[in-house]
This record gives C-alpha cells, sequence and structure tokens, in this order.
C-alpha cells in the first residue's frame, strides 16, 4: 500500500552505533519507499563524563513542553548545531512550524532525547526505535519496540519481534555473485555455513562447534554438496583452528576468512541459496537472513559454563514457566524467545532437526514447511513504516 504525499521530508539521527544507524535507516528507507519523502540524516553530538550525565539527568526539562527548557537542554546537551542545521534545512525547503509532512525517527536512546527536542521546537511528528531512556515513550508519536524490551502495550508503540533492519534479498545476491565468481564456484552445491564468536552475553564453545561441522560434513559428502564456512572477526583462535583443521581434512569445507573475502563475507554466504547454517551467537544475521527471505538452521554451539550463561539459562526458564515477565530475559534467553517465534513461523530450523529430515520428503510440523504464509513478508521495517503511514492516513 503506497501513501504518497503523506511525508516530505523524513530527518533521521544517527548516533556513532552502526546497529542504530541501520535501524533507523531501515525505517525511514521503508517509510520513503510508500509515501516519496526525501530523507536528511544529521548526527547528534557525542557527550562524554560528567556533561553527558547531567544531560541525562535533564532530560526530564523534555517533558514539561515549553520550548525555553527544551532550548535550554539542547545547548547543554551541545545540541545547539543540531538543531539550527535541521533548522537551516526547513527553511530551504521552506517547511513551516507544526508541518504534518515532516517526522523525525532515530534509534537508541542516545539519539531520543535529541529527536523530542528538535520535533517539540518545531512541532513536528517524530518517531524513536528503541526503549528511549530518560523520558519514556509518552512523548513520542510513535515508538518502535522489540518485543523483549521492558514496555506495556499502548496505542503509540508497536511491538516488532526484531530490530528492523534494511537488508534485501536482492543486494545479498549481488554479494553472492561476487564471491562465487571470484572462487569459481556453483551456488547451488555449495551449503553456507556463517560462524561468529564470543560476545558480551555467550562464549563458543570449540567442541560443540566441531561436533557439529562435522556432523554437516558428513552430511554434505554425502549429499555432493560444498560447505563454505565463513568466520568474523569475533571468531577466536580455537574455533578457527577447528575450522581450518576440518577444512584440511575434509574436502568438502572450506574456510573462508573476512580478511580474505571483506566484512561483508556473511552477507555473500546468506545470498548463496537456502538454507544458512548459522551458529546460535549472530542474532542479528539470523534477523536479517529471515528478512531477507532466507531459512536458517541454528547450530547450539554456547558454552554452557560461566554465570553469564547461568543467569541467562535461569531467566530464560523462569519466564518459560511464567514466573518472570518476558521482558526481565537477556542474552541467550532473549534470542531464545525470538528464535522460538522464527520456528514457529516456519523461518528457523535447529541442527539435529534438519539432520532428521533433511533429503526427505517428510518435514516435522514446526519445521521449515510450518506457518511460512504468515510470514511470507516478514520484514519489520516494512511494517512499522505501513504501521506510522496507515496511523496518520486514517
Amino acid at each position: 500500500m503506497q501513501f504518497p504525499g503523506l511525508f516530505s521530508l523524513i530527518i533521521l539521527l544517527t548516533d556513532d552505533n552502526p546497529a542504530h544507524t541501520e535501524q533507523g535507516l531501515a525505517v525511514a528507507c521503508s517509510l520513503s519507499d510508500i509515501t516519496g519523502a526525501e530523507i536528511a540524516s544529521f548526527s547528534v553530538p557525542k557527550l562524554k563524563g560528567l556533561r553527558r550525565f547531567i544531560a541525562g539527568k535533564r532530560k526530564v526539562q523534555l517533558l514539561t513542553g515549553r520550548r525555553e527548557e527544551t532550548l535550554s537542554w539542547l545547548n547543554y546537551a551541545k545540541g545547539g548545531t543540531l538543531l539550527h542545521s535541521v533548522s537551516a534545512l526547513f527553511k530551504q525547503r521552506k517547511i513551516k512550524d507544526n508541518s504534518s509532512k515532516t517526522i523525525i525517527i532515530s534509534a537508541g536512546s542516545e539519539t531520543a532525547a535529541y529527536n523530542l527536542a528538535v520535533a517539540s521546537a518545531w512541532n513536528v511528528a517524530c518517531s524513536v526505535i528503541g526503549n528511549p531512556e530518560g523520558v519514556g515513550t509518552k512523548p513520542f508519536e510513535f515508538v518502535i519496540i522489540p518485543e523483549y524490551e521492558k514496555q506495556p502495550a499502548e496505542p503509540n508503540i508497536l511491538k516488532i519481534v526484531t530490530p528492523p533492519n534494511n537488508i534485501g534479498g536482492k543486494e545479498l545476491d549481488e554479494k553472492a555473485k561476487a564471491l562465487l565468481e571470484k572462487r569459481k564456484a556453483d551456488g547451488s552445491r555449495i551449503w553456507p555455513l556463517l560462524v561468529g564468536g564470543s560476545g558480551a552475553d555467550n562464549s563458543m564453545d570449540p567442541e560443540k562447534l566441531r561436533l557439529l561441522a562435522a556432523k554437516l560434513a558428513c552430511r554434505a559428502e554425502a549429499c555432493g554438496m560444498q560447505i563454505y564456512a565463513g568466520t568474523s572477526s569475533r571468531t577466536d583462535r580455537k574455533c578457527l583452528a577447528v575450522l581450518q583443521k576440518l577444512a584440511e581434512q575434509n574436502e568438502a569445507v572450506h574456510c573462508l576468512l573476512p580478511e580474505e573475502y571483506g566484512e561483508d563475507l556473511h552477507y555473500a554466504l546468506m545470498g548463496i541459496t537456502d538454507p544458512v547454517f548459522c551458529t546460535e551467537d549472530l542474532f542479528g544475521e539470523i534477523s536479517e537472513a529471515v528478512t531477507a527471505d532466507r531459512k536458517v538452521v541454528l547450530l547450539r554451539t554456547a558454552c554452557t559454563k560461566g554465570l553469564k550463561q547461568k543467569i541467562s539459562r535461569l531467566t530464560g526458564r523462569l519466564v518459560e514457566n511464567g514466573a518472570l515477565q518476558r521482558f526481565r530475559a537477556h542474552g541467550t534467553a532473549r534470542n531464545n524467545m525470538v528464535y522460538d517465534r522464527f520456528k514457529r513461523h516456519g523461518k528457523l530450523q535447529e541442527f539435529e532437526n534438519w539432520l532428521l529430515y533433511c533429503g526427505t520428503k517428510e518435514t516435522p510440523s514446526s519445521g521449515l514447511d510450518g506457518e511460512t504464509s504468515v510470514w511470507r513478508n516478514f520484514n519489520e521495517a516494512r511494517r512499522a513504516a505501513k504501521w506510522i503511514a496507515e496511523s496518520l492516513a486514517e
């Protein structure tokens, strides 16, 4: 559905977090696609130390609705230049105060306050992605929050499954084509394996990776397939050594490094074919693969030892049993909630389950051929944009 002319200008505010920039850009581009609006991007100031702390405490000034309080906060938070730049663009585009043709979009708590301040100064609509700490959700016309965040249902809140992303099947196809040409390979005979690594919420177990990759290699040999295992900058030496040794021992396995094939290696592999095999730590890539209508097979490679893992498993069980609200889960438990949603809608399958049904006519009731039609056009950025447009068009 199109809404031509609903907006003429979309202001995108970004910080220095690439994930936030991608989320904001995804929604802005989707909204631009259905309205024809121009997108203009501005960076918010990066505050440090005491000024950042005090600016955070003073965000309550933005809730008063008084222009002088808004300008006072902006000046203290070094947002004067930002307001001046946006105002200059508005003047150039002949956009007046209280314009219904303009909306400001941002992602992340750091940009949320600047979003609200500039929108308040010009009396234009504002939309934030994520939980806007310090100012709450009420001042924003449109709040887009993943289901696992701590927020009750409100008319101005859209709960989405995963953070929005701007990935597209055509983009993946182009990256895959470049990789295949470089390797002189036939994409129809390749199973892509995306390997992550340890992070703040989990640690990868090299032994689990070895066992699962070996099983995949055996199945690949039996099916006449090749495995392209792409690592990332987070893949540690032990896990990398596991893959390289497997590649030395098995001609069907090829270990690809980002140092040789670029930082877009995972996206190139993602574009080759279905299914895409992913280690469970790759939450972002898995969400992007689903958005690009790729089927995902999940490899459980996380280490089960350590305090963080124990806390995550405990909170996950408490949430599952109803003893803890969903938003209390974090890390692996939070990821598993999203993975469970993907599984129920036929977008993701556990590796062990895939082994049972690969190459047979039978499929599990909750597997890849589940409720695929329900989520055939799954795209949270597009859904958020449509929600904003339909809300204003009513």
